[in-house]
């Protein structure tokens, strides 16, 4: 497993794939692993890899035009805008639907990890914490097993 690469895998918990990312070795026990992480990027609802699971983010409505509670910045980059919206924010997944359960259900991790400070203002006693909310993944190396999984996320 190449370090620099990002590591993908499936969240059925969240009807989608993400990624975690190579943080440093570790030895686990006398077995070298590798400790992955999920990083910040991976629940950025800026990133535009997320874009589509924000359901107020739709690109053309149906006449053909524009109608998106994002708007893609003009600088010749792939990033956009999305304060106007108001139900899609960083930290989270709205997993509405999600499993063929009609509800609307919104994962993040515990404490709002990576949600921004405005966010977990809103709620009294969130002290995020990286080491004790953050999804971990150890693997050794040379086969892709994994050794340990921290798995953490919060339903609201």
């Amino acid at each position: 497993m190449d370090p620099e690469l990002d590591q993908w895998m499936f969240v059925s918990d969240l009807c989608r794939s993400l990624w975690v990312r190579f943080t440093r070795d570790v030895d686990y026990d006398g077995i070298d692993v590798r400790e992955y992480r999920l990083p910040d990027d991976a629940v950025d609802m800026y990133n535009p890899i997320n874009l589509c699971f924000c359901p107020e983010a739709k690109y053309i409505n149906a006449t053909g035009e524009p109608d998106s509670c994002f708007d893609r910045y003009d600088n010749g980059t792939d990033q956009w805008d999305g304060t106007r919206c108001t139900k899609c924010f960083s930290g989270t997944i709205r997993t509405a639907g999600c499993l063929g359960i009609p509800i609307p259900i919104v994962m993040s991790l515990p404490h709002l990890l990576y949600a921004p400070p405005e966010a977990r203002e809103m709620i009294t006693g969130l002290e995020p914490v990286p080491n004790l909310h953050d999804t971990i993944l150890w693997v050794e190396p040379k086969t892709g097993v994994a050794a340990k999984a921290n798995k953490r996320m919060e339903v609201t």
